[in-house]
Protein backbone atom coordinates (compact mmCIF):
# COMPACT_ATOMS: atom_id res chain seq x y z
CA UNK A 1 0.00 0.00 0.00
CA UNK A 2 1.33 3.44 -0.95
CA UNK A 3 1.54 6.01 1.82
CA UNK A 4 1.58 9.63 0.65
CA UNK A 5 4.70 11.60 1.47
CA UNK A 6 4.12 13.88 4.45
CA UNK A 7 5.37 17.43 4.43
CA UNK A 8 8.33 18.09 6.72
CA UNK A 9 7.75 21.41 8.47
CA UNK A 10 10.49 22.99 10.55
CA UNK A 11 9.49 24.74 13.75
CA UNK A 12 11.93 27.28 15.11
CA UNK A 13 13.21 26.58 18.59
CA UNK A 14 12.18 28.64 21.60
CA UNK A 15 14.96 29.49 24.04
CA UNK A 16 15.22 29.47 27.77
CA UNK A 17 18.61 30.98 28.47
CA UNK A 18 20.97 29.62 31.11
CA UNK A 19 19.74 30.27 34.64
CA UNK A 20 21.95 29.29 37.57
CA UNK A 21 18.93 29.33 39.91
CA UNK A 22 16.90 26.82 37.85
CA UNK A 23 16.72 23.44 39.61
CA UNK A 24 16.75 21.37 36.39
CA UNK A 25 19.33 21.87 33.65
CA UNK A 26 21.10 24.40 35.86
CA UNK A 27 23.25 26.77 33.82
CA UNK A 28 22.15 25.25 30.49
CA UNK A 29 20.45 27.02 27.59
CA UNK A 30 17.33 25.07 26.63
CA UNK A 31 15.82 24.91 23.15
CA UNK A 32 12.26 23.59 22.84
CA UNK A 33 8.99 23.80 20.90
CA UNK A 34 5.64 24.74 22.36
CA UNK A 35 3.39 21.66 22.23
CA UNK A 36 0.18 23.28 20.95
CA UNK A 37 1.96 24.79 17.92
CA UNK A 38 3.53 21.42 17.05
CA UNK A 39 0.11 19.76 17.38
CA UNK A 40 -1.50 22.46 15.21
CA UNK A 41 0.99 21.73 12.40
CA UNK A 42 0.53 17.98 12.85
CA UNK A 43 -3.26 18.40 12.60
CA UNK A 44 -2.72 19.18 8.92
CA UNK A 45 -0.89 15.86 8.45
CA UNK A 46 2.64 17.29 8.43
CA UNK A 47 5.63 16.03 10.37
CA UNK A 48 7.15 18.63 12.68
CA UNK A 49 10.91 18.98 13.06
CA UNK A 50 12.43 21.38 15.58
CA UNK A 51 15.07 23.60 13.99
CA UNK A 52 17.61 24.27 16.73
CA UNK A 53 20.05 27.16 16.72
CA UNK A 54 23.22 25.80 15.08
CA UNK A 55 25.52 28.21 16.93
CA UNK A 56 26.47 28.72 20.55
CA UNK A 57 29.04 27.74 23.15
CA UNK A 58 28.44 23.99 22.75
CA UNK A 59 28.08 23.93 18.93
CA UNK A 60 29.47 20.80 17.26
CA UNK A 61 29.45 19.58 13.66
CA UNK A 62 28.85 21.45 10.45
CA UNK A 63 25.05 21.45 10.12
CA UNK A 64 23.75 24.88 9.10
CA UNK A 65 20.35 26.48 8.66
CA UNK A 66 20.88 26.09 4.90
CA UNK A 67 20.88 22.30 5.37
CA UNK A 68 17.49 22.54 7.07
CA UNK A 69 16.20 24.86 4.33
CA UNK A 70 17.21 22.36 1.64
CA UNK A 71 15.63 19.41 3.47
CA UNK A 72 12.38 20.92 4.81
CA UNK A 73 9.22 21.74 2.88
CA UNK A 74 8.46 24.80 5.01
CA UNK A 75 9.21 26.61 8.26
CA UNK A 76 7.00 28.05 11.01
CA UNK A 77 8.61 30.66 13.24
CA UNK A 78 7.59 30.72 16.90
CA UNK A 79 6.58 34.23 17.87
CA UNK A 80 8.56 36.13 20.45
CA UNK A 81 10.46 39.29 21.23
CA UNK A 82 13.21 38.27 18.80
CA UNK A 83 10.92 37.54 15.81
CA UNK A 84 9.73 40.50 13.76
CA UNK A 85 6.01 40.06 12.86
CA UNK A 86 6.70 41.04 9.24
CA UNK A 87 9.22 38.24 8.66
Amino acid sequence: MFAPRRLKIGLSACFQHADPSRSLFTGKTLQYVEQSIAHWIMSAGAMVVMVPCPTGETARGDVTLAHYADWLDGVVMHGGADVWPGS
